[in-house]
């Protein structure tokens, strides 16, 4: 009887560290991919808590789901309405050692910034919103940011000859101590919603 209670209970032991097992094993399935920006560039998604990215959390921008609107005269503010998150491929936001490498442009130059770059390797559509502290450092910003035009350029060149062309064709403005970068079928008309929405 007590050999049977054992055998029992080891039983139901052995089910329960199986059971275990491969619930491990499904949480494993449904680990998030590897992002990335270009066939060549890999990356992992930014977590921001606010809406600000790199210096623009201090100013406690909203414009994130669920929370509170951008702050008018911010980079989030414009970039809100420049772009509608239903209209386009899903994005995510760079931190600043990785606008150091793609953008090279250090972070301490902006007041604010948010920049938008597809989550998958299959779009070249991307969009940068950039408020200058100082505005001598708007060319050195805009030379940033054609490096990042013709790094997109060169990893579709022989990929993918739509989004290729999609990204010679990108719009960079400058208003203000704004500068806007957009690469998209729709970048002039960007750029046009970008003219009104900086006084």
């Amino acid at each position: 009887m007590k050999k049977k209670r054992i055998l029992n209970m080891l039983m139901i032991l052995a089910m329960g560290a199986a059971l275990a097992a491969c619930g491990a094993d499904n949480n494993k399935g449904n680990a998030e991919p590897t992002n990335t920006v270009a066939p060549t560039e890999t990356v992992a998604p930014t977590e921001t808590p606010d809406a600000g990215n790199g210096a623009g959390s201090e100013n406690g921008d909203g414009g994130e789901e669920g929370g509170e609107p951008a702050k008018e005269g911010t980079s989030r503010y414009v970039m809100d309405a420049l772009v509608k998150e239903d209209e386009r491929p899903a994005f995510i936001e760079p931190d600043a050692a990785m606008l150091k490498d793609m953008y090279h442009l250090d972070e301490a130059l902006f007041q604010d910034y948010v920049v938008l770059m597809p989550m998958m390797n299959i779009s070249t559509t991307e969009f940068a919103v950039f408020q200058v502290k100082d505005a001598k450092d708007i060319p050195a910003v805009e030379e940033g940011i054609k490096k990042r035009a013709e790094a997109v350029q060169k990893s579709f060149e022989q990929y993918l000859p739509d989004q290729y062309e999609n990204a010679k064709n990108y719009k960079l403005v400058t208003k203000g101590n704004f500068v806007m970068f957009a690469i998209a079928k729709d970048a002039a008309d960007v750029a046009a919603k970008f003219e009104e929405t900086v006084k």
